[in-house]
Formats: C-alpha cells, sequence, structure tokens
C-alpha cells in the first residue's frame, strides 16, 4: 500500500480534531440534513484523503436528505388522498356532530401543517377549501364548528402569509353572505374570537392541536386576523366589551 504523505500543516490539524466532538458534529449533520458545522472544523485542512472523505459524506448526505424529503412527499399525497375521501362531508345535525366530535378540524389542520412544510400547495389549498364550506354549513346547529373553523385557517394563513388573511377575510365574507348563518351564532362566534384575539397565552405542554397552531404562529398578525373576521361575522358586536377568560 503506498504511504500516505501529510505536511506538517495537516499532521497538526488532524491533531486537533476531537473524535467524541466530531461524532457529535456528524450525527448533528445527518439530523440537519447538511454538513455546515462539519465545513467549520479542521477537517478541511487534514489532507486530501480526508478532505475526499468529507466530500463523499456531503454527498451520500444530499442523497439522504433528498429520499427524506421523497418519502414526506409521498405521506403529504397520502393524506391528500383522504382529505379526499371528505368531498361529501354530512351537514346534518347528528351526523355533522358526529364529524365534529372526531376531531376533523384538528385533523386537516395537521395535514395543512404537513403539506405547508413539504411543499404541498394543492394539499395545503384542499384543506382550506374543506375547512371553510363545512364550519359555514354545519354553523346553523354547530357553532363551535364554525369557530374552531375559523381558528384553523386563521392559522393556516397567518403560517403562510403572503396575502393569505386578507384571501381568507374575503372568502370567509363571500361566504357568510352566500349561506344563511344565523345572527346569534355569528354574534356569539364573534364575540369568542375576540376574546381569544384578546386572551391568546402561549402555555406550556400545550396538547390541544388549535390551540398549537394558534400560538405557534406570529401573534400580532393572528390577533389581527381573528379580530377582523369576527367583524365579519358581527359588525353590530363590534364595540362591545370583550369577555375575559375563565380560569
Amino acid at each position: 500500500m503506498e504511504a500516505m504523505y501529510l505536511s506538517e500543516l495537516e499532521r497538526e490539524a488532524l491533531k486537533s480534531i476531537y473524535l467524541r466532538q466530531l461524532e457529535k458534529q456528524i450525527d448533528q449533520a445527518i439530523w440537519d440534513e447538511r454538513a455546515t458545522e462539519l465545513r467549520a472544523t479542521e477537517l478541511a485542512s487534514c489532507g486530501e484523503y480526508v478532505r475526499e472523505a468529507l466530500r463523499r459524506f456531503e454527498r451520500d448526505l444530499g442523497e439522504y436528505a433528498k429520499s427524506k424529503a421523497a418519502k414526506k412527499r409521498a405521506e403529504t399525497q397520502s393524506r391528500a388522498r383522504r382529505v379526499s375521501v371528505f368531498s361529501s362531508l354530512p351537514t346534518e345535525p347528528d351526523p355533522a356532530l358526529h364529524v365534529h366530535n372526531l376531531s376533523f378540524i384538528e385533523y386537516l389542520l395537521q395535514i395543512a401543517g404537513a403539506a405547508r412544510q413539504w411543499g404541498g400547495d394543492d394539499v395545503l389549498e384542499e384543506v382550506r377549501k374543506r375547512l371553510l364550506k363545512w364550519s359555514i354549513a354545519v354553523s346553523l346547529h354547530q357553532w363551535d364548528a364554525l369557530e374552531n373553523g375559523i381558528y384553523a385557517l386563521a392559522a393556516i394563513a397567518v403560517a403562510q402569509g403572503k396575502g393569505e388573511p386578507d384571501r381568507l377575510l374575503r372568502d370567509l365574507q363571500a361566504s357568510v353572505s352566500e349561506a344563511w348563518v344565523g345572527k346569534d351564532t355569528r354574534d356569539h362566534v364573534a364575540r369568542e374570537l375576540r376574546a381569544k384575539a384578546e386572551n391568546l397565552r402561549e402555555r406550556q405542554f400545550e396538547i390541544n392541536v388549535i390551540e398549537k397552531a394558534l400560538t405557534s404562529v406570529d401573534r400580532e398578525p393572528i390577533k389581527a386576523l381573528l379580530r377582523n373576521a369576527a367583524n365579519i361575522l358581527s359588525p353590530d358586536t363590534r364595540n362591545e366589551p370583550v369577555r375575559s377568560p375563565i380560569f
């Protein structure tokens, strides 16, 4: 086997590498799917053999990241197919209540989060349409479905940004105008939206999917969006005092 020549500088660079720290950095690179921390080490100064090993690792890491992304995209597509199952959701009182009790809104919200993370714009749009249409349709006899639907839609819109909050308000205005949503329902939901906007707080160990979504986005935009949605639903209650939370 041909001897490997190392210059004095390369030998010193090798000596400076702390093996346990290097193992941690490799693990972190695999977790992050990028070798940023490794490039900041002395590895590139440790001779051609080590530099070539680093290049192979970065290449393999890139392939690994692509394979994970492909898997996630496949998972998102699978979820999209499941969303399509809900193309004809029940709006009659008893069946709609059953769907609502199955945490349907929370389920769609989780799908939306996965779709946004992995670039599933078509899935995200489908979730958005389903949420808005169903929440409005069942509001006559299930007002909390309308309230939770708006929370979910608002969280999705703020997370997306780029004009999505304004689009939600336009769609909400159009949907409320087209559908017969009772004044009592609109007034009640509007008061709840304003109370949520006023009292929105992040809580440690939160397990409620909707609450987590609301507190995971920028606070001021989500508060403003909830208030504006409330004003669309019930302009007559705009100046009422906001209800304080009951602990």
